[in-house]
């Protein structure tokens, strides 16, 4: 049953990839530099998706061991933006007293662009588990709700920190399709006025982030 679950992405992936290497090797004019980009971006990540179905397909029959794998990688992404807020609390006091634009923080990634894929990829995790937890009372992690609430704040200074304006644009995004599960989750208890009223302000916060992401 898991097979058939992750056959449709699978089947995509390779595919994407098959057509990738057709590109680079026969239609591209830069065919060694195409290469190099799809061993070096790419190949990665197939090999970051294949460990992902390896962890979930050994820790699907036991809930525990899944909840645990879950932790590892919400715990590893976490110490990155900790790590993000104190290179920041390092460096703009610095910035500041040289009368300089606040750096933009990169943590343990190449920049502060990749730095914030880190940070986009924990609120997922953040806001799908504070979403079932108020829907369903169950929680993802094995945490409490305050360490959760405590994540969440140090996600949004490690996002300030990076500075990157799309990511403001993918955090908005998150916020607003987290906002729409949730009144979708709590529809029957919600009068129609009130679901058509949040959907209005869920708009004008999308267009807020966006205009405040790019002007």
């Amino acid at each position: 049953a898991a097979i058939r679950c992750i056959s449709p992405p699978v089947g995509i992936l390779m595919a994407l990839t098959i057509w990738m290497y057709v590109v680079a090797l026969f239609i591209s004019p830069e065919t060694s530099w195409a290469l190099d980009e799809i061993q070096s971006q790419w190949l990665r990540g197939l090999v970051s998706f294949a460990a992902g179905i390896l962890i979930a397909t050994a820790a699907g029959p036991r809930a525990d061991l899944g909840r645990k794998a879950l932790l590892a990688v919400f715990i590893a992404l976490l110490v990155h933006a900790a790590y993000v807020d104190a290179m920041a609390l390092y460096q703009w006091p610095q910035d500041w007293m040289q009368g300089g634009d606040f750096t933009r923080i990169s943590g343990f990634a190449g920049g502060s662009d990749k730095s914030n894929y880190v940070t986009n990829t924990l609120f997922c995790f953040l806001f799908a588990d504070l979403l079932i937890r108020r829907l369903r009372g169950k929680n993802l992690l094995p945490v409490d709700n305050r360490a959760l609430w405590a994540a969440l704040v140090l996600t949004l200074l490690s996002m300030f920190a990076e500075r990157m304006r799309n990511g403001v644009i993918v955090f908005v995004l998150l916020l607003v399709v987290t906002a729409l599960f949730y009144l979708l989750g709590r529809k029957s208890r919600i009068s129609k006025t009130a679901l058509m009223m949040s959907a209005a302000a869920l708009l004008v916060i999308a267009i807020g982030g966006f205009a405040l992401a790019v002007f």
